[in-house]
């Protein structure tokens, strides 16, 4: 018998234990001091206990009616008058939390302290949940509700822990393809921070076809794949289990599409101003990407224009059309123009020589404009003007 009963006494007291698994610090001093503000708004000598059943009966009603602010009035008082039992604390809770006052947690956290039944101790969690998936706090949000439904179900809340669950998962948040590279990469943004490596190999995770020809890493929440290839289309797998930092590993893999486009058709000189010498074979590098054919301008500005150029800082500045227009009409004279043919490997940058000397038969002093735009890409076959530098070499 005395062993039975030493048994029975064992078991009450793990059950208070198992229970009190929610702590917060800071929800408990949120929880005294405003039990302190309500008891301070009434003076000790106008203080009337025998109204609190009145008061809580009213309450009810008030709150059922959906008027929360008379409830939340009557509930304040009742508390003041000295009630302070979980389950007044879990009315006021939830008649502030429909009011949408921020005092629904401190209410809730002094209920599910207080009471000693599960049914309001659950209760008051789901409180402090909802109000914490109320201000996006989703993974604090998920463990209380988690520890709510451990004493009371509910299948609202059963229902949000597991949209819950997906919405906090360790999982890719987008993919961003780098493609204007010499070498493209795609990279997995995380909705946090990867593991880091230590002895961890990051592509022992990370799955393809076509494969990878190259290595990946991770900085921060973000995880890189090299060695991918222009104009292919890879098919991606990042497998369940991959660590972030938290401890977390994802529940699942992610899959999806990669498609690295074609390099945008690109051209540009190198430097901003170019020296021509008086004599020699004189060749203007230009590099170009993707491009069948440039067209190119050959301008002059005469001497008595230099200094108002280089004044104006025109000598090392990039040109449009327009712009190169306004100088042949105002300050110098068009010496040439036409096509020139480029070729190369697709994708890469290509360099070709523009031949001045074949264009410069006058070699009169001067400062010498070039301006230089795409006819023909290797992506579209329509013709199109596409002005991308002017710069201007000194000769003499």
């Amino acid at each position: 018998m005395l062993r039975a009963l030493s048994f029975f006494v064992l078991l009450l007291l793990a059950i208070p234990a198992a229970a009190q698994e929610f702590q917060s610090k800071e929800l408990t001093e949120a929880g005294v001091n405003y039990r302190q503000e309500l008891v301070t708004n009434v003076p000790a000598n106008k203080r009337q206990p025998a109204l609190i059943p009145r008061l809580r009966k009213d309450a009810d009603e008030e709150y059922r009616a959906k008027r929360y602010p008379q409830a939340i009035d009557d509930l304040g008082r009742a508390i003041a008058y000295g009630a302070d039992d979980g389950l007044v604390w879990l009315r006021l809770a939830q008649s502030l939390a429909a009011a949408g006052d921020d005092h629904a947690m401190a209410a809730a956290y002094n209920a599910y302290v207080k009471s000693a039944d599960p049914v309001e101790r659950g209760s008051a969690l789901f409180v402090i949940g909802r109000d914490y998936d109320r201000h996006d706090q989703l993974k604090d949000a998920l463990a209380v509700l988690k520890a709510g439904l451990a004493l009371t179900q509910s299948a609202a809340v059963s229902e949000r822990v597991e949209q819950l669950k997906r919405l906090v998962a360790f999982r890719v948040m987008k993919v961003d393809v780098q493609a204007e590279a010499d070498a493209p990469r795609a990279c997995l943004r995380m909705n946090e921070k990867i593991a880091p490596k230590a002895d961890l190999s990051y592509g022992a995770f990370v799955r393809s076809e076509p494969a990878l020809d190259g290595i990946v890493t991770a900085r921060g929440d973000t995880l890189c794949l090299d060695g991918l290839k222009h104009g292919e289309t890879y098919q991606l797998e990042l497998l369940a289990g991959f660590p972030a930092a938290s401890g977390e590993t994802m529940p699942e893999t992610f899959k999806g599409r990669i498609v690295v486009p074609d390099r945008k058709p690109a051209l540009s000189f190198a430097g901003a101003g170019y020296v021509l010498p008086r004599e020699g074979g004189a060749g203007l590098p230009v590099t170009t990407i993707n491009l069948d054919r440039v067209k190119v301008r050959l301008v002059r500005v005469n001497d008595r224009n230099l200094v108002p150029s280089i004044n104006a800082d025109k000598l090392t500045m990039s040109f449009g059309t327009d712009d190169v227009d306004e100088i042949i009409s105002q300050t110098g004279s068009l010496m040439w123009k036409g096509e020139m043919t480029v070729s190369g490997p697709r994708n890469r940058p290509v360099t070709t020589a523009i031949p001045l000397n074949e264009m410069l038969r006058d070699k009169t002093p001067g400062v010498i404009s070039r301006s230089s735009s795409a006819p023909t890409s290797r992506t579209t076959s329509a013709r199109r003007r596409r002005p991308i530098g002017c710069w201007s070499p000194i000769s003499g």
